[in-house]
């Protein structure tokens, strides 16, 4: 089943406002077996917005809107579903009701302005919105279920939840959009797909098929398969048949094959190998900040930039503060230790249990 996600709003096509509301839509609609294949922003401008809606009609199961339903004249969302199905809007007066006692709870009157919010496009069905004053609506025609949300995530969010559990998930059953990402290291994205294009041009054809999509990231290469599938074990069956296709044409550079960081993978190994782990802290609590902005390019040799107190700690000299800033960030394997000495390497720095900063090669007293 083939979704379509519009976000409605101008104010989300200029710098200041980033539309988040699509990332978790996605997120529920592909546990449900529902492949999301368009996304997008729309101003408020009905005419834009019914073009859109009108088109997507033609090809999408379902279109989830969210925003474009307050009370004022650039909400044009319901307008727009209107003119799009050609049908009237009509004032539900039980919504009204409900807005104007809302209203009433809080020692307010309501303004006029907002009856907008309980016209209904004739035929849909009305959602509870207990958070706010815009209703969601539920529209059919034809093959398409539209689905109209509020923008607020404290409203769209349980909305969303009651539409899927009451009515999207019965639809689908327990088919759903099942995937896997693998972690590439040291080859290029073109050599990448050179060798495994041969592989993953079949499997659009299986009987559960799986679509193959390519991501170039800082230090990687990440491949994502995705399974439509009538169940999680149909599609786990499958899934594994295709990781193990590729790991016979890629070999050890697939350093990871269920989603895990580079420097999870490492650390896990280095456990189990009997070997030590060591940090390097990048003092801003960030996990991947260190090695995004390449500052620690050899996973903890080299020293971070310490945060300093003005209390004196010895001769002309200032201590680091470690519960100022800071966390684990970078993880390496380092070398079996030493009698007597901390395992680390040249530069690298060390959190003991209290998360204090050691020096490397320095024994841990007590």
């Amino acid at each position: 089943m083939k979704a379509c996600i519009l976000a409605i709003g101008s104010e989300m096509l200029t710098p200041f406002r980033v539309d988040t509301n699509s990332l978790l839509i996605t997120e529920r609609l592909n546990a449900i077996g529902y492949d999301v294949r368009l996304k997008a922003v729309v101003a408020d401008e009905v005419d834009e917005l019914a073009e859109i809606i009108r088109a997507a009609m033609a090809w999408a199961d379902l279109i989830m809107v969210t925003g474009g339903l307050g009370p004022t004249e650039d909400d044009i969302t319901r307008d727009a579903v209107a003119r799009t199905l050609d049908t009237p809007l009509d004032v539900d007066e039980a919504i009204a009701d409900r807005i104007r006692d809302r209203f009433a709870r809080r020692g307010m009157t309501m303004p006029e302005i907002n009856r907008r919010q309980a016209m209904v496009p004739r035929g849909a069905d009305v959602l509870e919105n207990p958070n706010g004053t815009a209703p969601g609506l539920w529209i059919e025609r034809g093959r398409t279920a539209i689905v109209l949300l509020p923008g607020p995530p404290r409203e769209m969010r349980p909305m969303l939840e009651g539409v899927i559990r009451d009515r999207l998930a019965p639809r689908s059953g327990t088919a759903g959009l099942f995937r896997r990402v693998l972690k590439i290291t040291g080859r290029a994205e073109s050599d990448v797909d050179a060798q495994v294009q041969p592989v993953y041009a079949k499997w659009t054809a299986q009987p559960v098929p799986i679509s193959t999509t390519i991501l170039a990231v800082l230090g990687q290469i990440e491949l994502h398969l995705s399974a439509q599938a009538p169940s999680l074990q149909a599609a786990d069956t499958v899934l594994d048949v295709a990781v193990l296709e590729l790991q016979a044409v890629l070999g050890p550079s697939i350093y990871s094959t269920d989603g895990r960081s580079l420097e999870a993978v490492v650390a896990d190994r280095g456990t189990w190998r009997g070997q030590r782990i060591g940090g390097a802290c990048d003092g801003r609590g960030d996990p991947d900040a260190g090695r995004d902005q390449r500052r620690h390019r050899d996973y903890g040799h080299r020293r971070p930039r310490r945060r300093l107190t003005r209390e004196a700690s010895g001769h002309g000299r200032r201590r680091r503060d470690p519960r100022r800033r800071g966390a684990c960030a970078h993880v390496s394997v380092l070398r079996r230790p030493r009698h007597g000495e901390v395992s680390g390497s040249s530069g690298g720095v060390e959190h003991d249990a209290a998360g204090s900063h050691t020096r490397p090669g320095t024994p841990r007293m007590g």
